[in-house]
């Protein structure tokens, strides 16, 4: 993807990694493939070099394909997306510690609702990333309606490498 337009101080290896979706395999149907490819990513910065604290801005309309039964974006649609975009704010702290992009295992997700976003609105996903700690990465997302100057929605993001087949026998 062509990052000449997205905003922030960070290197541009570190923009093409967080703009890179998530592939789908071919056929692959349904609203996570449909909403986020339509993400678009606005910014992304690093607000503490010592710490590696980086914010990476997503940009998205809501479509019909998002709404609950009340028209509003559906909690799960929102679960998605923090998913989704803290994943990826995640990625280059992965990259920094491994030296290769690898998968996360998620720990925790969670979000938190505090007023609805209905057809058309356009939403703001800022994303917050700072180093792992032992492993652990994580991630928090706020979602602001630019419409209405308000936030709609906030979720926090756990993740950790997973581990290898050898390393552990289930205990269970």
């Amino acid at each position: 993807m062509d990052v000449s337009n997205v905003l922030g101080n960070a290197p541009r290896h570190v923009k093409q990694i967080i703009s890179g979706p998530y592939s789908y395999p071919a056929g692959t149907i349904g609203f996570a493939k449909d909403v986020g490819s339509r993400l678009s990513l606005s910014e992304v910065s690093i607000t503490d070099e010592e710490e590696f604290e980086l914010i990476a801005i997503f940009e998205l309309d809501v479509k019909e394909d998002m709404l609950n039964m009340d028209s509003h974006v559906h909690g799960g649609c929102f679960m998605l997306l923090i998913d989704y975009c803290t994943a990826m704010a995640i990625q280059p702290h992965i990259l920094a510690a491994t030296g290769s992009p690898a998968p996360a295992v998620s720990q925790t997700l969670s979000a938190v609702h505090h007023y609805p976003a209905g057809l058309g609105e356009r939403l703001r996903i800022i994303c917050r990333s700072g180093r792992p700690v032992n492993g652990i990465y994580t991630a928090q997302a706020e979602f602001w309606s630019v419409d209405h100057h308000r936030v709609v929605a906030t979720g926090t993001h756990v993740n950790m490498k997973p581990s290898r087949r050898n390393d552990a026998k289930s205990k269970m």
